[in-house]
């Protein structure tokens, strides 16, 4: 039992994370010092006295190495050598970078768990409304008359015709990128599939032996589709949509690659992407770690999709892994 949660468990860190690593840890501190440092970097942080009052009195200053000279300290940094005396020294910590920082010196793992929140919950948003508006469209196409049902398949058809990431590109050029935006635009394109699974289901069940007991006991067809049509085609669509949150997270990554992502100044995986691609060389870490991060997600977000199947029992083995 424990095993078949691990999936929601570690989705569950992932967007709990930023409660551990607050908002400082992803502004950049020294960025002169601390920019482009590899994985598992150990610095020294100093605060420093500036005597400045408008300043709030201290500066942060990243060193490599700090020792005792006489009555002062003496530091190297980058290379260079320096020296403070013990009245500017306010603090010093110790911080290691485990996956190394950017060119502007940001912790490259403080903006992946920041990062998680955004790219995940942009994700299981798009998702959910990927959900509504296809159930809604398959129950209305295999419940309703039959002109509604031939209407909605050619329109499902035609939108079928183009590629997602074709239509998710067009209107993320015509919008301006929010958050709000990305989560409309992803979800209003993913819907199809789930739409042609309700069809299908309502379909079947029509003919179910507990339908017909329902319509002769006298029930209207809106009760028969909403009371017992739409529930029982509530398992296969929430699975389709739970494998649709990994495909809307690799969606919104490519767009936030592209500059068409939500806009503001929370990191997401895909910006993260693109700001290292042109260190790829010297820094690969920039970009490679929220790479993986991508890959990852996505495969978790799919087994958990499979341990839903599991749990409600699909009979079909594809979904259920």
């Amino acid at each position: 039992m424990l095993r078949r949660a691990l999936p929601f468990g570690v989705l569950s860190l992932l967007l709990l994370a930023p409660l551990v690593y607050d908002r400082e840890s992803v502004r950049p501190i020294d960025p002169a010092a601390s920019a482009l440092r590899p994985p598992l970097s150990t610095v020294t942080l100093l605060r420093l006295d500036t005597g400045d009052a408008e300043a709030d009195g201290d500066r942060t200053l990243v060193v490599d190495e700090l020792s005792r000279q006489g009555d002062g300290w003496s530091f190297l940094r980058r290379g260079e050598t320096g020296t403070l005396s013990a009245e500017d020294l306010r603090d010093r910590r110790q911080r290691t970078y485990w996956l190394g920082t950017d060119r502007v010196g940001r912790d490259v793992l403080a903006l992946l768990l920041h990062g998680a929140r955004t790219s995940i919950a942009i994700g299981l948003l798009s998702a959910a409304v990927a959900l509504l508006v296809g159930s809604a469209v398959g129950g209305l196409s295999g419940a309703g008359p039959r002109w509604a049902d031939a209407l909605l398949m050619r329109l499902l058809d035609a939108l079928l015709a183009f590629p997602q990431l074709v239509l998710v590109l067009l209107l993320a050029v015509l919008f301006r990128p929010s958050p709000l935006a990305v989560v409309l635009i992803v979800g209003l394109t993913s819907w199809m599939g789930i739409a042609r699974m309700v069809r299908a289901e309502v379909l079947q069940l029509r003919r179910s032996a507990f339908v017909l007991a329902a319509r002769a006991l006298g029930a209207t067809h809106l009760r028969v589709v909403l009371r017992h049509l739409l529930p029982n085609t509530l398992g296969p669509a929430l699975i389709a949509a739970t494998l649709l949150v990994g495909d809307a997270i690799l969606v919104e990554s490519a767009l936030s690659f592209l500059g068409l992502g939500s806009g503001g100044e929370a990191p997401t995986w895909g910006r993260l992407v693109a700001e290292g691609r042109g260190d790829l060389v010297r820094a690969w870490w920039i970009s490679a770690f929220p790479g993986l991060a991508i890959t990852g997600t996505v495969l978790l977000v799919h087994r958990c999709g499979s341990r839903i199947a599991s749990w409600l029992d699909i009979a079909d083995p594809h979904l259920r892994g």
